[in-house]
């Protein structure tokens, strides 16, 4: 049930993100609930690098470019205006503050992106790609803390092989003699004059 639930298939995880299109620039973002910032790919031609720092989930830095204005169309009516940091990624990202702004929900089964006020819906492109996951801004870290996370590199870092349990642990209450039960009854009427 795990293997299903985590869709490995010959020692490879298939992930469940997917990404939709912007019809204006024709981009794709990659829709992740669990990326803080969205995100623009800079191209190219990189622009001075900035102090603002992203990190992705296993810790390592990504380096920021900037932001940039973009006017997202999701083939929908509305238009969705949003500032992205330019940063050292492949693919765009809509984070969950693009998401959480506009109020659109993210279904992962269907791959679809809703609006619920219209009901309106888009669905994805299944992502067949690595965890992009960016855990959000990267704060001066304190000495005692990087050493500390220095010495338990597992905890910050993604699980690569995920084994099934077989074992088949069961947890009893053994209890003696019958249920502790009693049939409903009315109250006498004593005590029902000082219930009310």
């Amino acid at each position: 049930m795990l293997q299903e639930a985590l869709q490995i298939r010959d020692g490879k995880r298939i992930g469940r993100l997917f990404f939709v299109r912007d019809y204006h620039t024709n981009a794709r973002f990659l829709v992740d609930t669990g990326t803080q910032v969205s995100v623009f790919p800079v191209g190219s031609s990189k622009p001075r690098a900035t102090t603002l720092r992203l990190c992705a989930v296993n810790g390592t830095p990504i380096p920021t470019f900037g932001t940039r204005q973009l006017t997202v169309n999701l083939g929908w009516q509305r238009r969705y205006p949003w500032t992205f940091i330019l940063a050292n990624v492949p693919t765009g990202i809509m984070g969950i503050d693009f998401l959480q702004y506009y109020e659109l929900l993210v279904d992962s089964r269907c791959m679809q992106l809703i609006n619920p006020a219209s009901n309106i819906k888009v669905t994805g492109l299944k992502a067949r790609t690595d965890v992009y996951r960016i855990t959000g801004l990267m704060p001066d870290i304190p000495v005692d803390f990087q050493t500390l996370i220095a010495r338990f590199p597992t905890l910050t870092k993604p699980i690569e092989d995920l084994t099934l349990v077989t074992d088949r642990v069961a947890h009893y209450v053994v209890t003696k003699g019958p249920p502790v039960t009693a049939r409903p009854r009315r109250l006498a009427p004593n005590k029902l004059a000082f219930a009310k």
